[in-house]
């Protein structure tokens, strides 16, 4: 928050209206008025109309509720989608509804994105720009962090996943990952380290690691601040996720030299790996993905080659100089237009 505070007049919209029926409903509305809650919001609204706003960026699948309420400001609307289907549906119907409602332009992080839209929201082609997402390019010193904290081998060969653990981003994907591995003889040499949430949530990921034997070789970090000195430690990243659409950590490791590998059909990834920058392995094909990974574990030559055409990649491609001013020309490419009607 405070961050947007630096930059611009910021306000916190709260959902007033919860769509609930009946006595319940009425409750909470009559809350909300008592609260004063109401007149909150005439006064933003008459506070935003001073301010003769002619367009809206709005980022994220998430906020056709907001532009519904924004809709008094009646001017174009550029949205920026980060999301894919489940990030979509998890939304609900309700806020695409409205989201498509308002929108005037869209903007699509990868191809991937672009084609969910059209193929299943029915979004002309002609009203998506495509922008890959971007990350900026920081220098992160080497770190024995990683070493220490979880007490790893120095001669570790670094098996790096990142995110949430849930089912969509393939943690439980890396415990069986780990096991075919181990079962190789090198497997002993090989760490497999989750940078996110630890998963005491979910039960089931820490018995099937104990149950494999794997709780030396597998470890969940937790939220890490700056993950960036761990990332660092890294040989190789994974993205395990079922789907995603172009996971910026990702980004941030090939800016770090490391190869990537993924799955296709899960997203944009693909798009940025290709064939230089790592390996895009059938979907949810473990053995492939543990084959490539002992084959980037024999061949240090490979692993860097890899490794440093995915560092040119990102910075020539995904630096916030370069992407950045893609998505202020779409900008003011609608403001140009406002000036002349």
């Amino acid at each position: 928050m405070d961050e947007f505070k630096e930059l611009a007049p910021t306000y916190v919209y709260q959902f007033p209206y919860p769509s609930v029926d009946g006595f319940k409903g009425k409750l909470i509305r009559n809350w909300n008025t008592y609260l004063g809650i109401p007149s909150y919001y005439k006064n933003l609204k008459n506070e935003l109309l001073a301010q003769n706003v002619g367009l809206i960026y709005a980022n994220g699948i998430g906020t056709g509720v907001l532009l519904d309420f924004l809709s008094f400001l009646n001017c174009k609307v550029i949205s920026h989608i980060h999301e894919l289907e489940i990030g979509i549906q998890a939304n609900g119907s309700n806020n695409l509804a409205l989201l498509k409602k308002y929108t005037s332009h869209y903007i699509a992080v990868s191809k991937a994105v672009k084609h969910n839209l059209i193929s299943k929201h029915t979004i002309p082609e002609k009203v998506i720009s495509l922008v890959y997402e971007f990350v900026p390019v920081v220098e992160v010193e080497k770190s024995r962090q990683l070493f220490q904290e979880f007490e790893i081998p120095e001669t570790a060969f670094i098996i790096g996943a990142a995110g949430s653990v849930d089912i969509r981003k393939g943690a439980d994907l890396l415990i069986l990952l780990a096991k075919e591995i181990a079962e190789k003889d090198n497997g002993n040499l090989c760490y497999f380290i989750w940078v996110g949430n630890k998963p005491e949530e979910h039960s089931y990921f820490l018995q099937d690691i104990y149950k494999l034997g794997l709780e030396k070789n597998v470890v969940f970090t937790g939220l890490k601040k700056n993950p960036l000195p761990y990332f660092n430690s890294f040989d190789v990243f994974v993205l395990l996720s079922r789907e995603d659409p172009y996971p910026l950590v990702c980004l941030e490791n090939a800016l770090l030299s490391k190869p990537i590998l993924c799955f296709d059909q899960s997203g944009g990834m693909p798009e940025f790996v290709e064939n230089d920058c790592g390996f895009v392995v059938p979907y949810l094909d473990i053995k492939a993905m543990a084959a490539k990974i002992i084959e980037l574990q024999s061949n240090s030559v490979l692993k860097t080659r890899l490794g440093n055409n995915a560092r040119r990649k990102a910075t020539d491609q995904h630096n916030v100089h370069v992407a950045a001013p893609k998505i202020l020309d779409i900008i003011y490419q609608y403001c140009n237009e406002l000036k002349t009607q």
